[in-house]
């Protein structure tokens, strides 16, 4: 990959502390005008990606307003770990050197 995790350590740390607290009410709030922007223009039955999904809290909201098929991608294997375990799917990839959509 082109980009590396500049502390991993610290990945881990607040990926932990979210196991726990989940997000605040800011993120909350950020994550429900993103549903309200992503409904204008996605159709619900077709694949949603996510570029830098951390580990899925975005999800949630979209799950809830019947977004089924989420998948997700993020530099952080710590990040994507928890995406997993929360049940959601994704992989491992730098989005600027590793995916490829269409000739691109």
């Amino acid at each position: 990959m082109g980009y590396r995790e500049v502390n991993i350590e610290k990945t881990a740390e607040l990926v932990e502390i979210r196991k726990v607290k989940g997000v605040g009410p800011g993120i909350k709030k950020r994550h429900e005008n993103i549903v309200k922007v992503v409904n204008k223009f996605a159709d619900k039955n077709k694949p949603l990606l996510e570029i830098g999904v951390r580990e899925g809290f975005l999800f949630d909201h979209l799950k809830n307003h019947g977004y089924k098929n989420l998948y997700g991608v993020d530099i952080s294997p710590v990040g994507i770990k928890r995406l997993h375990e929360r049940g959601y799917k994704g992989h491992v990839a730098d989005a600027a050197n590793d995916l490829k959509i269409g000739d691109r």
